[in-house]
């Protein structure tokens, strides 16, 4: 009888882990989208997920691809990177809300304004921060700033150009009201300042 117990109990935990792992295994889900080839230059480009182990997944002719994400409420950075293994393009990623994006001069705009995304909550948060953020100027400025250059550089080379520079900044002072020094000094505090500025 207690044999029959303990092997019934073995098949209970089994097809509970089962189902648990059902879009993949260890909370993982996968995580499909399209690199815009157009906004998004370099040679034999793959997008990198620290999720995805090893693995590198290639983005196809088309610009298609699929990655592994932690199945999570928060959003993750992920990135297109090249054969050099410089990173062309980066975007947030809502696992529990979205299964696919488009990496391009936006999303990586908005994911390099944005900084870590583990100081928001969830896509509630950032959907409310993107539309507040889609608005300012100078982070529309930022968006075309990127498209005509993110086709031929490489964000490590623009990271040092004087004019990426200057809009980077100029975002901070608009979106966050103080300058990314201070951003940086504490995220908590640059969360508590979007919520403040927020407000309705």
């Amino acid at each position: 009888m207690k044999r029959i117990f303990f092997t019934s109990v073995i098949l209970i935990l089994c097809l509970l882990l089962t189902n648990a792992a059902g879009e993949s295994s260890f909370g993982l889900v996968a995580f499909s989208g399209k690199v815009n080839t157009s906004e998004i230059g370099g040679r034999d480009l793959y997008v990198f997920s620290v999720w995805n182990g090893e693995r590198k997944s290639f983005v196809d002719a088309q610009g298609n691809f699929s990655v592994n994400v932690l199945s999570h409420s928060r959003p993750q950075k992920i990135s297109v990177r090249d054969r050099q293994e410089k990173i062309r393009a980066l975007a947030l990623v809502f696992s529990q809300r979205e299964k696919s994006i488009i990496l391009d001069a936006r999303s990586t705009a908005f994911a390099v304004v944005l900084g870590d995304p583990e100081v928001f909550r969830g896509p509630q948060d950032i959907e409310k921060i993107y539309s507040y953020v889609s608005s300012a100027p100078s982070f529309q400025q930022l968006v075309l700033f990127l498209k005509k250059n993110l086709p031929t550089q490489d964000l490590e080379v623009l990271s040092r150009d004087r004019a990426y520079i200057d809009l980077f900044e100029r975002c901070n002072r608009e979106i966050f009201q103080e300058d990314r020094f201070a951003i940086r000094k504490s995220l908590q505090e640059a969360q508590g300042k979007l919520e403040e500025i927020l407000q309705p």
